[in-house]
């Protein structure tokens, strides 16, 4: 009796001997939107990294041009 109601609910996918794996129509579309929303976060991530490595090498770029202003002015007011 209870056994033909769960399977009325859920699709048995694998039974073994520690227990049973099971799904049902909203479960399965859940698995896949968190899939699909778990790809989305990881090529946001991946941009997210491509800017702050292009943030990253610009600061790097000004901070190097803003030194070199620097030693420049300082070797002028010692001459």
């Amino acid at each position: 009796m209870v056994r033909k109601k769960l399977q009325a609910k859920y699709m048995l996918l694998e039974t073994r001997k520690d227990g049973t794996k099971f799904t049902n129509r909203p479960m399965k579309e859940a698995a896949e939107k968190l899939q699909n929303l778990s790809g989305q976060y990881d090529d946001m991530q991946k941009q997210l990294v491509e800017q702050v490595g292009t943030k990253q090498r610009l600061c790097r770029a000004c901070r190097m041009t803003a030194w070199s202003y620097c030693c420049m002015i300082n070797v002028i007011q010692h001459t």
